[in-house]
């Protein structure tokens, strides 16, 4: 894990440059498939392969989409009832060998020919091959929750080819994927050198020993929220919550109260994008103002960038980090996943 992690920036450069060449969507061996904009996108997957998904999705919200397009993620084997002929799906397993997702796939085959395959093998891409789907190949031998970005950047140009961008707004993306070509990722997203402004490991010794409870708000950082967690509870074995705002305070800031002696163990971290909305910060600014008040432990976190895109890429980057070096504070393995392992094994 930590030798995968100072290689991020170098993953990210090319996981960007292997979605920008995307060259199969016209070859003749694979299936017709329709190219007017896209309305209905289904992104199939579970976990790190739907984690792309949530991102993708979280990320166009506040863009310049063509009008009427809803994208959904389905981690699971049911299928939306409103799925068309001309509805797209997009396969994501990096293994491609999740069962819900082959499941959910051969229901789909039924209804549409517009899907796209995103994996680094096995019997989805067997499945691909033989159907003739456009198949998009990730490279092999990483973590799946750590080849996430390939799929980000995948299902990214996808969008592009499919026509789901508006043409003004391709522009926007592309000068925000240059800043982050151009991002010296080893001295502002490498936290592997310890110094006194490692923010990664700051936040590990913090919550050392604690219930991390991730806050967000509800506008540009639900996806980021979601993979906060999924680090901390795959990463570092430790337990790990979230909400968002402002609806939690209409129900969960009333539980800050009891049980009384369970309170001290939690911490929340409240993560803020700058470009939050007024009514947004008000929310999270009086929320937080009472937690401290009744002694609770909140820490803020706000990361630099001049787009929404590379503050996003910034946050994973610290979740990763910061979920490592707890991993090694909890005397964990950060790499191996024993009771997802298990479960898996289990028929």
């Amino acid at each position: 894990m930590y030798e995968l992690l100072t290689y991020y920036g170098k993953l990210i450069k090319d996981a960007i440059k292997k979605s920008a060449s995307i060259k199969n969507f016209n070859h003749k061996k694979i299936r017709n498939i329709k190219r007017s904009p896209a309305k209905n996108i289904l992104i199939l997957g579970i976990g790190g392969s739907a984690m792309a998904g949530d991102l993708i999705k979280n990320y166009l919200k506040y863009l310049d989409c063509n009008k009427g397009t809803e994208i959904n993620v389905i981690r699971g084997t049911e299928i939306p009832k409103n799925i068309k002929k001309e509805s797209f799906v997009f396969c994501c397993s990096y293994s491609g060998n999740t069962a819900e997702t082959l499941e959910a796939l051969e229901k789909i085959k039924k209804f549409t020919n517009n899907i796209v395959v995103i994996t680094s093998g096995g019997k989805l891409e067997e499945i691909a091959e033989k159907e003739r789907l456009i198949l998009l190949k990730i490279p092999t031998g990483m973590m799946p929750r750590c080849a996430m970005f390939y799929s980000f950047f995948y299902l990214l140009n996808s969008m592009f080819r499919f026509n789901v961008i508006e043409k003004n707004e391709k522009n926007n993306i592309k000068a925000a994927i240059n800043e982050i070509k151009n991002i010296k990722f080893g001295k502002s997203l490498d936290y592997s050198v310890i110094d006194n402004n490692n923010i990664a490991i700051a936040l590990a010794r913090l919550c050392q020993n604690k219930i991390p409870i991730i806050y967000t708000g509800n506008e540009r950082l639900e996806a980021v929220n979601l993979r906060w967690k999924s680090q901390i509870q795959e990463n570092a074995n430790q337990l790990c919550f979230g909400n968002y705002f402002p609806e939690l305070n209409h129900n969960e800031i009333n539980g800050w109260m009891f049980p009384k002696d369970l309170l001290e163990k939690f911490l929340i971290i409240t993560i803020k994008d700058f470009d939050d909305s007024n009514e947004l910060n008000f929310a999270i600014s009086k929320s937080l103002n009472l937690l401290r008040q009744s002694g609770i432990e909140v820490i803020e976190v706000v990361v630099a960038g001049k787009t929404l895109l590379e503050r996003i890429i910034r946050l994973v980057c610290l979740a990763d980090w910061f979920s490592f070096y707890l991993a090694i504070m909890n005397n964990a393995d950060p790499t191996s996943i024993p009771l997802v392992m298990k479960l898996k094994e289990i028929k």
